[in-house]
């Protein structure tokens, strides 16, 4: 899967939500990325974990549905079912790397696929890169 990338929620949250601190980096990031002919790939359930970022500190579900249907929409965004196979090397992976169940996900992805992953979690960047190559979007290299 040359040209593609592990995209966390946390990236493309703050791309979605104007008023995220990370709003502008991530935006310019996605665009340039895109602009290359990127494919940015994720586990399915970056739909869940997107709409919760969302909903839940604004209250507003129809925010977070509104948001989910523009996601969607982006032709170059592939999602992966995690069915057993991933599962398991997930549960290796979070234990191994003491990650959180969703984050030990995608990192599990970018590991089978052998493609990077970016994402604003530091402590998943930190801890993943022993296994993967890892980059915020700034230090994303183009």
């Amino acid at each position: 899967m040359d040209g593609s990338v592990v995209v966390d929620a946390s990236v493309l949250t703050s791309w979605l939500v104007a008023s995220d601190t990370n709003h502008k980096t991530s935006r310019l990031w996605v665009e340039q990325y895109r602009s290359t002919g990127g494919l940015l790939v994720a586990p399915a359930l970056l739909v869940i974990e997107v709409a919760a970022a969302i909903a839940r500190p604004t209250g507003e579900s129809e925010l977070a549905k509104a948001a989910i249907k523009k996601l969607s929409a982006v032709r170059t965004l592939r999602l992966v079912a995690v069915g057993s196979v991933f599962a398991r090397s997930a549960v290796t992976i979070a234990a191994d790397l003491r990650l959180r169940a969703d984050d030990s996900t995608y990192v599990t992805i970018a590991h089978k696929l052998h493609i990077p992953l970016v994402s604003w979690d530091k402590e998943q960047l930190k801890r993943a890169a022993a296994l993967i190559s890892t980059y915020s979007p700034e230090s994303y290299p183009f």
